[in-house]
């Protein structure tokens, strides 16, 4: 309750004097550990996530976050009559509780923090369903010595530190992953989410991409790209183009449907990366398919008659 009064938004006068008098019990709750471990109500699901994770206000506020993402997956379980899914940067677990019921589905969830992989475990450990891999994912096995994980406001990122960090940051494919669990080796959905470093998760699973030809969702945060993960925009989707991606569905980072650009030749993702790169709190989500696949046309024309609450 506490949890809720303090993130939650304040509509009403009502609200923000409740909030006010709350401070005090606030206060009082977090004197001994400023970030505990709460319970809260999300999707299907009541998740562990730590206090400072802004997921559950953020949904309250912009209701439409994501929600991409379990169209996507519904659609993917009807007309292929299962859905394997490896989330990348799974965090708690919060994508999978905010899934529909789907009964044929099976999960592989990695995540590079170990606070947030605890909490996953917490949450699903006991699904027979979902696997859950503690790793950092990247283009290449490499250690960095010089980079430690952030975690903030229930995300994590990479920054980089001018002394060299105990243990560094160990970081593998996402195919060498999937050696490990073949049971995903035919994934149909790879959904990324790694604050700047998702092109070079999608190039270390160039074996996965040529394969199964997944159903693709990531976060195309500009300055993160650049920033943190030193790639670009352009050589992505280049890349993606290449192995077969030729086309992505675009949403802000509220939930909100774009529209289609090409990654042939992108229109609409030049115009949003110049913007984005003056902001630093906006981002993409892209959905893409392989060319060869016949969903696409179908979700594309589901989404674009899709009207938003």
């Amino acid at each position: 309750m506490l949890y809720r009064l303090r993130r939650s938004p304040s509509r009403t006068l009502g609200e923000r004097v409740l909030k006010v008098l709350a401070r005090p019990a606030i206060k009082l709750a977090l004197w001994r550990d400023p970030d505990p471990v709460i319970q809260v109500d999300l999707g299907r699901r009541t998740l562990w996530i730590n206090w400072s994770h802004n997921l559950p206000s953020f949904l309250e506020q912009f209701p439409n976050y994501e929600t991409e993402i379990g169209r996507l997956a519904a659609l993917i379980h009807a007309r292929c009559g299962r859905l394997t899914m490896v989330d990348v940067g799974a965090n708690v677990g919060d994508t999978i509780a905010l899934l529909p019921e789907l009964p044929a589905a099976r999960f592989l969830c990695v995540e590079g923090s170990r606070r947030y992989f605890d909490l996953l475990v917490r949450n699903f450990g006991s699904n027979i369903n979902v696997h859950c891999v503690n790793a950092l994912i990247s283009d290449g096995e490499m250690q960095m010595p010089n980079a430690e994980l952030v975690e903030i406001h229930g995300s994590a990122h990479l920054r980089k530190t001018p002394i060299t960090v105990p243990g560094g940051s160990r970081f593998e494919t996402l195919d060498a992953v999937i050696d490990r669990h073949s049971q995903f080796s035919n994934a149909n959905f790879l959904k990324i989410d790694t604050d700047g470093f998702d092109f070079r998760v999608l190039k270390g699973a160039a074996g996965l991409l040529a394969r199964s030809r997944p159903a693709l969702h990531f976060e195309l945060a500009f300055r993160f790209w650049e920033e943190v993960g030193e790639t670009s925009m352009f050589d992505a989707l280049t890349w993606l183009a290449d192995a077969g991606y030729r086309r992505g569905i675009l949403y802000d980072n509220l939930g909100f449907l774009i529209g289609a650009d090409s990654f042939d030749k992108p229109v609409k993702l030049t115009a949003f990366r110049d913007y984005g790169l003056r902001r630093h709190d906006f981002y993409l989500n892209v959905v893409a398919f392989h060319e060869s696949d016949r969903l696409a046309e179908e979700f594309l024309a589901g989404e674009l008659e899709r009207r938003y609450s």
